[in-house]
């Protein structure tokens, strides 16, 4: 008894790869529940950063990926610290002052904003890490 297998291309593609397919609607549903954890654990109650965390499901060599971040640039150095506390991330290139004090430039003082006061510092030691997206990746099993 002879068996033929005829493969249907678009039926395989429908099933894993298409966004609107089931692993399609898995990975879409999943990369939500990252991106609301993210949310969550933003350290800000509101504002810009929290503001701009987003989710997007692209296609790479591999197949559909689903990707949660910020576009703020000092999204990273909320997430990993600076300074003196600065964590390493495999594959985010460290700082320049990565375990260094953060000091002004010529003489200058650096000028922060804290609960409503305005102070001056000529050094600092960096920011604690308050990270809010590589917590939030264990969302995506729920």
């Amino acid at each position: 008894m002879a068996v033929r297998v005829v493969m249907d291309e678009k039926g395989l593609y429908d099933l894993l790869e298409s966004p609107t397919g089931p692993v399609g609607k898995d990975l879409l549903r999943r990369t939500l529940n990252v991106e609301a954890r993210a949310v969550e654990l933003c350290p800000v109650d509101e504002g810009a950063l929290r503001a701009d965390i987003h989710h997007v499901i692209e296609r790479d060599d591999e197949g559909l990926v689903g990707k949660v971040g910020v576009n703020k640039r000092y999204g990273v150095h909320v997430e990993r610290g600076t300074g003196l506390f600065e964590e390493t991330i495999p594959g985010v290139p460290a700082s320049k002052s990565k375990g260094q004090r953060i000091t002004a430039k010529d003489g200058g003082m650096l000028r922060f904003e804290v609960d409503g006061k305005v102070i001056y510092r000529r050094s600092i030691k960096g920011m604690r890490p308050q990270p809010f997206l590589r917590p939030a990746l264990d969302a995506a099993d729920d």
